[in-house]
């Protein structure tokens, strides 16, 4: 099947057409299997949630996909969406593995028909190695990669895969087409690997879904623990944009990609709570420089505000 994402950055209903109606083009396609909203969070700040969905539903009425979901959604968001659907979202695509199983998620999910779907069921592949997954796959002859799958299709949760390692497709694959339950986790092993959820672990975890007080944050994530390597864009450095009572201070977070300062790396930029929802932000770093980019406003219609600043690494 092929599903198509919709980008955070398409918060109008025609930009959110726009993004499926290109992603459809260049894969020479005139109907979806799935179009997903990626991200709730900047379609929650610019109030727009409803309307892009209900585009999305004349999408689908218009026969350009067979299902509709979101992807990323909290229980908040959900039920910030849901009462004005007339088409439900299918599928809720989160992260969720043993360390993070989000259990209050799935059981809403149920209650209202919505299939909670698993991508990074290895964490990123992190939890390829860790003490107590690979233990019990080597009680249950299984590989870690395949335990983590189990733990999630043995409790119905679908999952989605994602690796460029060969031979760890395979063995998901096999598992998937096993029909002799040889390989299939014990109820002990299965409730070792639930015990993990004390760890509550993300290993996606991008900053601008940490947004303390909205209805989309990850309450349980805090910024230090999305990525290891998140750190201020430009250490020691406020930003302010606007103008009288709209120009507030903030502090631009990047996550660099690689700590050497001559290697490309693009990082997802996030602002901590006091920066303006309307601010974004966009960061890069190349040739010992590392570019930030600010913008207020609509960048469709040219009438953002922008600023530049720049950081010799060197």
């Amino acid at each position: 099947s092929v599903t198509v994402k919709i980008p955070k950055r398409a918060i109008h209903p025609n930009q959110a057409r726009e993004e499926v109606m290109k992603s459809m083009s260049a894969l020479n396609l005139k109907c979806a299997d799935v179009v997903l909203l990626h991200w709730p969070s900047d379609l929650i700040e610019a109030d727009t949630l409803v309307p892009v969905w209900k585009e999305l539903e004349s999408m689908k009425q218009e026969g350009r996909c067979k299902v509709l979901g979101v992807s990323n959604f909290s229980v908040p968001a959900l039920q910030m969406l849901i009462p004005s659907c007339t088409i439900r979202p299918c599928v809720n695509q989160v992260e969720r593995h043993p360390l993070l199983p989000q259990y209050e998620l799935l059981e809403y999910c149920s209650s209202v028909g919505v299939v909670v779907q698993a991508h990074s069921p290895l964490g990123g592949g992190n939890l390829l190695q860790h003490s107590t997954i690979k233990k019990i796959a080597k009680e249950s002859g299984m590989s870690p990669a395949q335990t983590c799958t189990s733990w999630n299709l043995q409790q119905g949760v679908p999952v989605v895969v994602k690796s460029s390692n060969a031979s760890h497709l395979r063995e998901i694959t096999a598992l998937l087409q096993d029909d002799t339950d040889n390989l299939a986790l014990s109820a002990n092993h299965m409730k070792e690997l639930s015990d993990l959820s004390q760890q509550n672990r993300r290993f996606v975890a991008p900053p601008f879904m940490l947004r303390p007080g909205t209805l989309y944050s990850w309450e349980e994530a805090k910024l230090s623990d999305c990525e290891e390597y998140i750190e201020p864009a430009i250490p020691n450095t406020q930003f302010s944009i606007g103008t009288g009572e709209e120009k507030l201070p903030f502090v631009i977070y990047m996550a660099v990609r690689e700590k050497r300062p001559s290697i490309f790396s693009e990082g997802i930029a996030a602002c901590e709570a006091s920066c303006p929802p309307s601010v974004h932000s966009h960061c890069f770093q190349r040739d010992g420089t590392r570019h930030i980019t600010l913008f207020q406003g609509d960048l469709t219609k040219n009438q953002a505000r922008m600023l530049r600043y720049e950081q010799d690494l060197t």
